[in-house]
């Protein structure tokens, strides 16, 4: 024996469809303007734990324009070099060289008010290229410093922003 199932009247589709609507708007207002805009007027986003969704952006904007600083420099024998920067707490620094030989090199940097020879170092390694990025700890004067056995050519690129000091080199 075969059923057939009574077909639906109109006002039970329309019902069904104004019932799938508020659904629809509750999840919106509840669950996704939380978790993607950080607007909660239910307060469900805070009792679910979305609100913290909201705060992960991609793309951060800023209105400090980022300096652009290049060098390239020839290390002798037995010579070494600091390149200096100037960076506040919070702001980032991309960085990348490259060396035509293997250096010892050292990533660190001096908090404002540290005792003069303390350095935090946040990499350390013997290599002929580095890249990567840097966030700032604290107020600080980070530089890369590098030593070399036999004479080499150093090349490095750096871009940061949060500073109008001009970055600083030393060394023989």
């Amino acid at each position: 024996m075969t059923e057939t199932a009574a077909a639906a009247s109109p006002r039970r589709i329309a019902l069904a469809a104004v019932g799938a609507l508020l659904v629809a708007g509750l999840l919106l207002v509840g669950v996704v303007l939380p978790a993607e805009r950080g607007f909660d007027p239910l307060g469900t986003g805070a009792a679910l734990g979305l609100l913290g969704l909201a705060q992960e952006r991609p793309v951060t904007l800023h209105t400090e324009e980022y300096r652009l600083d290049q060098a390239e420099l020839v290390i002798g024998p037995s010579g070494w070099l600091e390149y200096t920067y100037r960076i506040e707490e919070g702001a980032s620094m991309l960085f990348s060289w490259q060396a035509t030989g293997a250096l010892s090199y050292n990533f660190h940097s001096a908090p404002d008010g540290a005792p003069p020879g303390y350095a935090e170092s946040f990499d350390a390694q013997d290599s002929d290229r580095a890249h990567g990025a840097y966030t700032a700890p604290h107020s600080s004067k980070p530089l890369f410093e590098v030593s070399t056995v036999e004479a080499c050519s150093w090349r490095a690129l750096t871009s940061w922003k949060n500073s109008t000091a001009p970055s600083r080199l030393t060394g023989r």
